[in-house]
């Protein structure tokens, strides 16, 4: 009987583990890089290390900096398409760097699942577009982003 009930553990774990799912960010939870509060969850992002607790972020940038420093395993990595609120994939995404916040002007990038969006919210906002790798860059680089 032992035996089933470590076996049927053993396979619950493996499919759990299997397939990574982001979970829900939501206004007021708090940045697990900059420990700000998200006040635009549309603009925020999500990182599942393989510990397999979420971290939530803000924004972005705020999550490719928390990557930088602390060297995570970045497989597992959401961000919140603008168009439709839900967690895509990084690496599917395309970012547009625009003005996040009209009462302190901070930039930083909104995230797509389409390049047609992309694109069309670059050109209203004047941002120009930029995959998840060139963020990384840039943040690598020491850039302000």
């Amino acid at each position: 009987m032992r035996t089933l009930v470590a076996l049927g553990v053993g396979l619950f774990l493996l499919v759990a583990c299997a397939s990574v799912q982001p979970v829900a960010i939501r206004v007021g939870d708090v940045c697990d890089g900059c420990r700000r509060p998200i006040t635009n969850a549309k603009i925020a992002a999500e990182l599942v290390p393989p510990s397999g607790l979420p971290l939530k972020f803000r924004t972005v940038t705020c999550m490719a900096r928390y990557i930088k420093e602390h060297q995570v395993s970045a497989s597992e990595v959401f961000v919140t398409d603008y168009g439709s609120g839900r967690l895509i994939h990084v690496r599917s995404a395309v970012f547009v760097k625009s003005e996040i916040d009209d009462r302190t002007k901070e930039l930083d990038y909104y995230a797509f699942g389409d390049v047609a969006s992309a694109v069309a919210f670059g050109k209203k906002s004047g941002g120009s577009a930029t995959d998840w790798p060139g963020i990384l860059q840039r943040i690598a680089a020491g850039g302000a982003d």
